[in-house]
């Protein structure tokens, strides 16, 4: 019979469930029961009651049932109903990253039933561990690097359950240096570069131009990996600075570009030598850096000075002016002409006079005055030239109109004759002579005008105007001159007549 020399084994039994026959221990991995039965099969009889015992609470769900004798399996039969063989793996996707890794997948089944791994994600997949195994088992895997920017994709067969592994392809990101123009392109234009960083040497990158016309891209409309990009900037003819952008790789490089800057000068910077009392004309020559450059000219000299050309302009130009007479002391105004400062220098227009410019005065002194008659600031000063005998009590100096005060102290002598200047003007004070008649002919000496012509003078003049319609001539300065000649020629006619003027001249 043949129950009486074999064992049948359910392989795929619960744990807990192992047949044996003919003496053959079978093992089970987790439960003691199967020692105890290593004991128990040394008696055949026992094999035979523990068998029949086990049979009916075995489980029909092995596909196979496996005979041993001698420890060896010779038969297998299928009478008995299949044990169910079912897996599952801990998860059914995986994404590395680009640059590779590694990975795991758990298998479990729980009637140890026997499986295995098929890649389909040929080369850039490899199995490292547990390629095929029974029961519960790990899978291990890793992934190689993706040096392409596309992702890919590929397929485990584990157990046969699917595991999809997908990868990212290479991540681009880029840098760019500067991100912009510091300090700004001049507003003749320039050129420029700006360098691409890029995270992979196959990242590839575009640049593109939203600075329209003005802007031109030389070198560096695209590229891979790290570059650079070239970049020229026309001249920029507009008082206004402009701005403009490049996408590059994605970032921003933005373009200032400053507007024309505007400087001046102007030719000459001021009136020299300065404009005549009197008035006159000039202009005054404007230079521009660009033609494109605007400009006014204002007046800050008030009303003396009139623009009468160019009060603005554009580029170079010339600005004409006049300037009035001037009544009043030398003054200057400005003009402020494409922001430079042009001066007007002019004379002094102040113009003096005064009353009386001369004056003759008693013997006996007098206080007097002299009106100075100019404009509002023009000012003056006196200076006294008669030495002691006139002394200024008042008007030393002096703005626009005035008087000047003088006192002229009282002559004993012969008439004299002093200046004062006054405001640049002379004044001249002529005093009387307080000489009495006889001082003026004296007692011991006399002559005739007649009778000696070479004697002629002040001295003739003052006699005369003292001694009457006769022509006497008794002054003490022509004595020394005269007498010896009178005395000598005419001795007795010249004593008769000074008699007769010592009778006449009281």
């Amino acid at each position: 019979m043949l129950w009486q020399n074999r064992l049948i084994l359910r392989r795929h039994l619960p744990q807990h469930h192992r047949t044996v026959r003919d003496g053959m221990r079978v093992s089970s991995r987790s439960n003691p029961t199967n020692t105890h039965l290593h004991k128990l099969i040394k008696t055949k009889a026992a094999v035979i009651i523990l068998f029949m015992l086990l049979i009916p609470g075995l489980h029909a769900d092995s596909q196979k049932e496996y005979i041993y004798q001698e420890e060896k399996a010779i038969a297998v039969e299928s009478d008995i109903a299949p044990v169910a063989c079912t897996f599952s793996i801990s998860t059914t996707s995986a994404s590395p990253a680009a640059g590779g890794g590694s990975g795991s997948v758990n298998v479990t089944s729980p009637n140890d039933c026997l499986w295995t791994v098929i890649n389909n994600a040929s080369s850039w997949v490899t199995i490292t561990g547990g390629g095929s195994g029974a029961g519960d088992e790990t899978v291990s895997y890793t992934v190689s690097a993706n040096n392409s920017l596309s992702a890919r994709s590929g397929t485990l067969s584990i157990a046969g359950k699917t595991f999809t592994i997908n990868q990212a392809g290479v991540v681009c990101t880029y840098g760019i240096s500067p991100t912009s123009t510091n300090p700004a392109v001049a507003a003749g234009g320039g050129s420029g570069s700006i360098s691409v960083t890029s995270s992979n040497g196959i990242c590839t990158w575009t640049t593109t131009n939203n600075a329209s016309s003005w802007v031109t891209i030389t070198g560096g409309g695209s590229g891979t990996g790290n570059g650079t990009v070239n970049y020229t900037v026309s001249a920029n003819n507009s008082l206004s600075a402009r701005s403009g952008t490049l996408s590059i790789a994605g970032k921003t490089f933005t373009i200032n570009q400053a507007g024309v800057v505007c400087s001046y000068g102007i030719s000459p910077i001021s009136t020299n030598p300065a404009v005549a009392a009197t008035g006159g004309s000039g202009s005054v020559n404007v230079t521009s850096s660009n033609g494109i450059c605007t400009w006014t000219a204002s007046n800050n000299a008030s009303s003396w000075v009139t623009i009468t050309g160019g009060s603005s302009g554009t580029g170079n130009g010339t600005v004409s002016y006049t300037v009035s007479a001037n009544t009043a002391p030398s003054r200057s105004g400005t003009l402020t002409i494409a922001g430079n400062t042009f001066t007007i220098n002019q004379a002094d227009g102040c113009a003096y006079f005064i009353t009386p410019t001369s004056v003759t005065i008693p013997a006996s002194g007098v206080n007097n005055l002299v009106f100075v008659g100019s404009s509002d600031g023009c000012t003056w000063t006196t200076t006294n030239h008669a030495s002691s005998w006139v002394t200024i009590t008042g008007g030393g100096s002096g703005d626009g109109n005035g008087l000047v005060s003088y006192s002229v102290s009282k002559n004993s002598g012969q008439q004299r004759t002093g200046t004062m200047t006054v405001a640049g003007k002379t004044l001249t004070i002529s005093q009387q002579s307080g000489m009495t008649c006889q001082q003026m002919c004296g007692f011991h000496r006399e002559f005739c005008e007649n009778d000696m012509p070479d004697c002629s003078g002040y001295c003739a003049e003052t006699a005369l105007a003292y001694c009457g319609p006769y022509n006497f001539l008794c002054a003490a300065s022509y004595l020394d001159a005269c007498i010896p000649n009178c005395e000598s020629q005419h001795l007795l006619q010249c004593a008769a007549e000074y008699n007769y003027c010592i009778s006449n001249c009281n």
